[in-house]
């Protein structure tokens, strides 16, 4: 009599399971911890938001250099501009301009200087000084204080 079953053994399945299970092990600590991908991912978005954000404050900190310079030299006229303070011309360059940095950021003065912090829930800070003459300082990281 010829014995003719089909199908897998008790064994093949044990190994297939423990298979299954090393394989979820390594995606699980692929995809969380220190450095896994939803880390990453999260810090990617931080420092994408805190760019666009000190592109803002940039291109606020130019407006505010070239019609200081034009209100003052050149006899033009424009609303914003401080006469006779360029600082001061500047961080209200960066009020007028600070609502388009979106929701992932907040734009703030404290003092005599900008900061950007991220509203996510780690969040991230960086900070730079507006000198006398209107111009922005090098971009630190960590909250600015009120000096």
């Amino acid at each position: 009599m010829k014995n003719n079953q089909k199908g897998i053994t008790l064994v093949a399945l044990v190994i297939t399971i423990i298979v299954l299970l090393i394989l979820a092990g390594v995606s699980i600590a692929a995809l969380s911890g220190q450095n896994g991908i939803l880390t990453n991912a999260s810090e990617a978005k931080q420092q994408d938001a805190i760019g666009a954000a000190k592109d803002i404050v940039s291109m606020a900190i130019n407006e505010s250099v070239n019609a200081y310079y034009t209100v003052t030299y050149a006899g033009g006229t424009n609303s914003t501009v401080v006469e006779g303070d360029p600082q001061a011309t500047a961080i209200a360059f960066i009020e007028a301009q600070k609502s388009r940095a979106g929701s992932d950021v907040a734009i703030t003065i404290v003092g005599k200087s900008v900061q950007i912090k991220t509203t996510d829930k780690n969040p991230k800070a960086v900070h730079a000084a507006i000198s006398a003459d209107g111009a922005l300082g090098a971009w630190t990281d960590g909250e600015a204080s009120a000096s």
